[in-house]
């Protein structure tokens, strides 16, 4: 792929003028090529960002309005077809700035869109080729040259066009795309060199040819789509596709084929195809997509708050951190002023900090501390960076990071604690450090620097002092590493030795990296330096060792050989693999690591040599050996790269892993039998291995608790996490306490466990606890009980039995068995009953209910509850019933079944409820009820006879007011008052009994 600073400076280079042009209406001048520039004679400056038609404006001639209006129908056909479009000659006229109004000029454009990914119009290309010379050499060939003139030239071409179309040709051939021109039959007129590798593409062994039909070229799979957009192409239509290849050996291509019209006078004359090679850009957008969604994944997810400002610092973004760190929502700070968020003080700084940044496009103002008073009264420290990107199309703002560093703040004085410890880490490492200046040729060492050279920490140490103190030897090859460091070529990373002041020669470490200016001028260099003399003395132990190894080699324990790799031969043996094997030296030496080996493992083996050669070190996994007793044993290989004599060897170890082998499988037998175990059982099973801490969980912790880690291994930390908290410290001590008392074996326990779903659930744990010989755990076999819905169950009774115990009612249970009349036999009371009774327990369980029963109880009631319970219905009823020491006291008894889960009834609970004072006081209301009868029906009756006898006296004296007659009626009204006196004492008497 073209670099892209490369294709811009192609673009910049190439021999066409040549616009960029944003797709507005406007059109907007993006860029312009050095020929653009040239050919029209407008600086750069004058272009860029200016609408097309501003900057080359309609001048008041015929031919330039014309010529105008040509070029805005190619770009309103482009934009709106998002295809090409040829144009010309056309004349334009351009000002000479020598005082001349204008110089005629020909052109011909070619303006064609460019898509993107989406396939929306991303920008416009459009070129014009200068035509001037051949228009006005044509204009004087027709006027100078006579018939016979004109028969004798070339083609009627001039020398200029002639050279032009050489220019053309090489313009042609020379294009980053592929380019084929056929007539409307398809027949190839012309084709350029790129034409093979980008529209034949890259793997085709075909060639062009004049005169061939272009579909002789094109393979069926794309022939019969081609032929469809030729037809549209020939309807003036252009057509952009695009097709991927895969090419053994180097990968997968993309290449993007556009097919347009060839018109001459605007008439259709052929049909040209371009193609090119998009796969980098391919690559680039996918790369360019990936990394938008890095650069959002690390604005969502930065630790710093991130805000965008426009310039009248209005907040128009803000990231998920903001909030975070100083405590406002994103909804109170966007479209805020920015300092409208903090005091005066610091709104007064921050606005002038924001006004100078504005003065300065791209720059930045980094380490701005401001400090924020909060409500405990402490300080709040926040660094703020804030960069102008006013100028920058994708932000268009001031983008603010900031960062509480409070804590760093805080810190600093921990930070001058921490300088004083790295100072005392360099003395204890014998770790020195130094700087030069490389203009000044000044040279700055450390304390410890000193230390290591033996010179006093006084001394002035300049770089021919420095190299002095090293060894003559070393002098030459430390100064050549100096050099190129100096130039930037590489850091250095250097052993030499130096002598110190007492004389003592040592070996000194030294790596050193360079500081260049903004020129790529090297001006300083810095680095370190330790003391590596003893590392350096052990190194040179290393060939004494040499022969201890070669001990270690003949008196290891285990089986050792080593063998040539191209040869597979075995060179050497230890005393180990002969006694283990059954051969002797010379017996093993004569052969090959293929002749103790079964005949059917030979070809495995000699595979797995050829990839265990590749790497360092291996470890082969088990093997089958033979013995020279013709006895198979099981090996664990590891192989290692040496060499001997210049000769590529691998040294072998041989573990004998027959008996382990033979037990791991038992012990795999004994496992699946375990897993089998496992599903058999509705408990979750588990199996805690404590030297290497993994627990096996069995199928229940799937069927109990539904997780789906069942039937796989898991760490204690796994399962520990998922018990409550508050059981968490007292199950985990009550572990510890059992696995640390060497005598006991099983360990129980009862603590709430997390299922799936995050509920939590009792759960009962058993383990037994297995030992090693010395008493030590090494493992812890268990299985856990769900015990919730137990548990639950045992809290409702409790709590039932509470109610029953507590109430004051009295409360009896009864056998479910009839004894005889409806009667049934009571096997429990609560202390309300005998409280209610009188009774005692012993007098009362297994009793007949008729014992609560004596003469004036209801024996219709008494009935109605025999025939309820006969029937197995529940019943109410309300009678007398009789106490231990015969009172006898109203009662109000429902009575129940009580069913198991197949409908049996299993007993009779039966409440009672003394309603003897209720039943009192309702028949005290009945008296009352009749007394008051008595007084209304008085009131009615005899009230009524003698104030009957009033009114009647009373009328007969209105009517006849004379003496005789009042003399005689008033002793008659006289006697009917008292008559009626005497029957309000009477009812006053009755009422007062009332009370």
């Amino acid at each position: 792929m073209i670099p892209l600073q490369d294709v811009h400076e192609i673009f910049k280079s190439h021999p066409v003028p040549t616009l960029i042009l944003y797709p507005e209406k406007d059109y907007r001048i993006m860029d312009a090529n050095d020929a653009f520039i040239k050919a029209t004679r407008t600086p750069l400056p004058e272009l860029l960002d200016k609408p097309l038609f501003q900057v080359f404006p309609d001048l008041e001639t015929d031919n330039k309005k014309s010529a105008i209006k040509s070029i805005r129908t190619a770009l309103e056909k482009v934009r709106t077809t998002k295809g090409a479009y040829d144009l010309g000659p056309i004349r334009y006229d351009l000002p000479t700035g020598n005082g001349a109004s204008s110089q005629i000029n020909y052109w011909e454009t070619h303006t064609s869109a460019v898509v993107d990914t989406k396939g929306e119009l991303a920008y416009i290309i459009h070129t014009i080729l200068d035509i001037t010379s051949r228009v006005l050499n044509r204009e004087e060939a027709t006027r100078g040259l006579g018939e016979d003139d004109t028969a004798s030239a070339p083609e009627n071409k001039t020398r200029v066009e002639i050279e032009l179309e050489r220019n053309l040709r090489t313009i042609f051939n020379n294009s980053i795309e592929g380019f084929v021109l056929t007539d409307p039959d398809l027949k190839i007129k012309a084709f350029n060199n790129r034409a093979h590798d980008y529209i034949l593409l890259k793997d085709s062994p075909l060639k062009f040819e004049e005169g061939k039909s272009l579909l002789d070229y094109i393979e069926d799979p794309w022939k019969e789509y081609f032929k469809k957009q030729v037809i549209r192409v020939l309807k003036d239509n252009v057509v952009q596709y695009q097709r991927p290849l895969f090419v053994e050996g180097e990968g997968f291509y993309c290449f993007s084929f556009s097919i347009y019209p060839i018109k001459e006078e605007g008439v259709i004359t052929g049909v040209c195809i371009s193609g090119r090679d998009i796969t980098q850009q391919k690559m680039a957008e996918d790369r360019l997509e990936k990394s938008e969604k890095k650069f959002r994944g690390l604005i969502e997810n930065s630790s710093d708050g991130i805000m965008l400002l426009g310039e009248d610092n209005i907040v128009k973004y803000v990231s998920p951190q903001v909030e975070r760190i100083t405590g406002l929502s994103w909804e109170v700070l966007l479209d805020s002023v920015f300092v409208s968020h903090f005091d005066s003080k610091n709104a007064s700084y921050l606005n002038q900090l924001l006004e100078r940044l504005k003065q300065k496009p791209g720059s930045q103002l980094k380490n701005v501390l401001i400090s924020l008073a909060e409500d405990n009264g402490q300080s709040k420290w926040m660094e703020f960076t804030f960069s102008n990107m006013l100028k920058n199309e994708a932000l268009g703002g001031i983008v603010v990071n900031f960062r509480d560093v409070t804590v760093r703040k805080q810190s600093e004085f921990e930070l001058f604690k921490l300088n004083s410890r790295l100072i005392s880490a360099q003395k204890i490492a014998r770790l020195g450090y130094w700087e030069f200046d490389v203009s000044k040729d000044q040279l700055f060492w450390s304390d410890e620097h000193y230390d290591i050279w033996g010179w006093p920490k006084a001394t002035s140490v300049s770089f021919d002092h420095f190299l002095g103190s090293v060894y003559v030897e070393d002098r030459d090859r430390l100064l050549e590493y100096h050099k190129e460091t100096i130039a930037g070529k590489h850091n250095t990373d250097i052993v030499y030795r130096i002598k110190r002041a007492d004389g003592v020669l040592r070996y000194v470490h030294a790596l050193a990296n360079s500081n260049c200016n903004e020129a790529g001028e090297v001006i300083s260099m810095e680095g370190t330096v330790q003391d590596i003399t003893d590392r350096i003395l052990a190194d040179l132990t290393i060939a004494e060792s040499e022969e201890k190894y070669r001990k270690i080699f003949q008196n290891s324990p285990l089986p050792n050989w080593i063998y040539e790799l191209e040869t597979l031969k075995i060179v050497e043996v230890n005393e180990a693999a002969i006694r283990s094997y059954g051969y002797s030296r010379e017996e093993f030496l004569s052969m090959s690591i293929l002749d103790f080996r079964p005949i059917e493992d030979v070809l495995s083996v000699t595979k797995l040599v050829k990839e265990a050669s590749r790497k360092r070190s291996s470890s082969l996994g088990a093997w089958r050996h033979r013995k020279k007793n013709g006895e198979l044993i099981l090996v664990e290989i590891s192989s290692h790269a040496i060499q001997i004599n210049q000769r590529e060897c691998r040294l072998v170890i041989a573990n004998d892993i027959t008996t382990r082998a033979e037990a791991e499988k038992r012990l795999i037998e004994s496992n699946e039998r375990f897993i089998l175990a496992t599903r058999a059982t509705s408990d979750a099973i588990w199996d805690f291995d404590l030297l290497n801490d993994r627990v096996f969980l069995g199928e229940g912790f799937s069927t109990l608790f539904g997780y789906q880690e069942a039937g796989t291994e898991v760490s204690s930390a796994w399962i520990t996490a998922l018990v409550h908290p508050d059981d968490f410290e007292e199950v985990w001590a009550g572990i510890g306490r059992t696995l640390a008392d060497s005598i006991t074996q099983y360990w129980h326990d009862e603590y709430l466990f997390q299922k799936a779903g995050g509920e939590y659930a009792i759960i009962v744990n058993h383990a037994v606890i297995v030992r090693d010989p010395g008493g030590k755990p090494v493992r812890m076999i268990g299985a856990m009980k769900d015990v919730t819905a137990l548990k639950m169950e045992e809290h409702r009774l409790r709590l039932f039995e509470s109610v029953i115990t507590n109430t004051t009612d009295a409360v009896l249970i009864t056998s479910p068995e009839v004894v005889v009349d409806g009667e049934v036999s009571i096997i429990y009371a609560n202390p309300s009953f005998y409280r209610m009774t009188g009774f005692m327990e012993e007098e009362i369980l297994g009793k007949r209910t008729s014992i609560l029963t004596g003469p004036e109880t209801d024996p219709d009631e008494l009935q109605k509850l025999g025939n309820a319970i006969a029937e197995g219905k529940s019943c109410s009823i309300e009678t007398v019933f009789y106490k231990k020491n015969g009172e006898c006291y109203w009662g109000s008894l429902g009575i129940a079944p009580v069913r198991d889960e197949t409908g049996l009834i299993k007993n009779y609970i039966a409440i009672c409820r003394d309603i003897t004072s209720s039943v009192n006081y309702v028949k005290e209301i009945e008296a009352q009820n009749k007394k008051l009868m008595d007084i209304a029906w008085v009131q009615s009756h005899i009230v009524r006879a003698p104030l009957s006898r009033i009114l009647g006296l009373v009328n007969l004296m209105t009517m006849d007011p004379q003496q005789e007659t009042l003399n005689e009626l008033m002793p008659l009204l006289y006697q009917s008052a008292v008559d009626l006196d005497d029957v309000i004492k009477e009812i006053i008497r009755k009422t007062h009994n009332l009370a």
